[in-house]
C-alpha cells in the first residue's frame, strides 16, 4: 500500500473563487438581518430577554455573560470632572 500524500493547498470550488470569507451577493442581505434583530433585542426589557434565554437554551443553561449582564443593576453614569 503506497503512503497516500496530501495537497498542501485546498481545492477551490466556490461560486466566487477569487473572494475569501462571505459571499458578497448575500452580505447587505446579512446585515440588515442583523440590524433587525439588534432592534428587536433593544426593544425587549431584561426580563423579557431572560425568558427568551430560557426558552432557547434551557433555564439557566449556557449564556452565562449574557445572564449576567441582564440581571446586574444598571450602572450609574459618572460624569468626569474639569
Amino acid at each position: 500500500m503506497a503512503a497516500q500524500t496530501f495537497r498542501a493547498t485546498r481545492t477551490n470550488n466556490r461560486r466566487y473563487p477569487g473572494v475569501r470569507g462571505r459571499r458578497p451577493d448575500r452580505y447587505e442581505e446579512r446585515c440588515e438581518g442583523a440590524d433587525e434583530r439588534r432592534k428587536e433585542c433593544a426593544e425587549r426589557t431584561p426580563t423579557q430577554q431572560i425568558m427568551r434565554l430560557d426558552a432557547k437554551l434551557g433555564r439557566g443553561i449556557g449564556a452565562k455573560k449574557e445572564r449576567k449582564r441582564l440581571l446586574a443593576p444598571p450602572a450609574k453614569v459618572v460624569e468626569k470632572r474639569k
